[in-house]
């Protein structure tokens, strides 16, 4: 954290980079300078969750699921990979958001009007392990050099399915 003040952070700046950074100085420098891979993933991530919100029973939504799979398939398999990886961690981020464990979600979304306290109810006890596994499932066969425009349309495509799902009423 003393680099990052070195570099021109505030405290308060420093603090939040270090805990996004989760111990990685290269990656604290590249969130310093805004120039971190995981600001692209940021944006393909809200462009997706967004499509998948609006694709349950909305054609031209699932054609911007596919537009969206195509834009991600063009990118390499460790791009494909990483960004898998990120979404894993949002997801998990989401879930300590919505059962009240604010101190451990120390992730901080930058897009305009996406507020990761607003998606978290949607990620629940009844979706959260399905999530997973079709997450990782889908780096499974980005690894095995499957299609990666079939394998990113099928899982939006899933997602759509499970971001709908209901959680559990506790009566």
């Amino acid at each position: 954290m003393t680099e990052l003040l070195k570099k021109g952070a505030s405290q308060q700046e420093a603090m939040q980079i270090a805990h996004e950074a989760n111990g990685n100085f290269n990656k604290a420098l590249d969130l310093l300078n805004k120039d971190s891979e995981d600001l692209v993933f940021e944006k393909w991530f809200v462009q997706w969750v967004r499509s998948a919100f609006k694709a349950k029973g909305n054609k031209a939504a699932i054609h911007e699921l596919i537009l969206w799979s195509e834009e991600v398939s063009k990118t390499g398999r460790e791009t494909q990979k990483k960004f898998l990886h990120y979404c894993i961690m949002v997801m998990r981020q989401a879930m300590l958001i919505n059962y009240g464990v604010h101190e451990l979600a120390y992730m901080k979304i930058h897009s305009d009007g996406f507020q990761l306290e607003k998606f978290a109810p949607f990620v629940h006890e009844n979706n959260i392990l399905d999530i997973t596994k079709e997450l990782e499932e889908a780096i499974y066969h980005v690894e095995r050099n499957g299609n990666a425009k079939i394998i990113f349309t099928d899982l939006s495509i899933r997602l759509t399915r499970l971001l709908h799902k209901k959680p559990t009423k506790i009566s």
